[in-house]
């Protein structure tokens, strides 16, 4: 099955996201709470101006989410790295939260 977008009943959106093949629950469960470290990071750093920081994060998910079978984190990361590297600090906040947004609609399994 793909990951895919339905919504609860209370029309709340859920990402359902198969676990990869040979992995571990527990390690994506780790990878999802470095995600909201990094959100937690970034808006700091958005805050701050500390856009090198936003932008070495940003790559770091570009990289990392597809592995874990999360290609709209990937997705997310690079829109993280170009934003801070254009020091576009509009494009940055928006997709640091679409980021906080996608990290709380994330359903591992099967949501039935």
């Amino acid at each position: 099955m793909m990951n895919q977008t339905r919504r609860d009943e209370a029309n709340v959106a859920m990402y359902i996201v198969d676990l990869p093949e040979g992995m571990e629950r527990s390690l994506l469960d780790g990878y999802l709470a470095r995600r909201l470290e990094d959100v937690r990071v970034l808006r700091v750093a958005l805050d701050d101006g500390r856009l090198k920081q936003a932008r070495i994060i940003g790559h770091r998910l570009y990289g990392s989410g597809s592995a874990y079978g999360l290609p709209r984190i990937s997705m997310l990361g690079r829109d993280i790295e170009t934003a801070a590297e254009q020091r576009d600090t509009a494009r940055l906040a928006d997709a640091v939260e679409g980021l906080a947004a996608l990290l709380d609609s994330i359903v591992i399994g099967d949501a039935d």
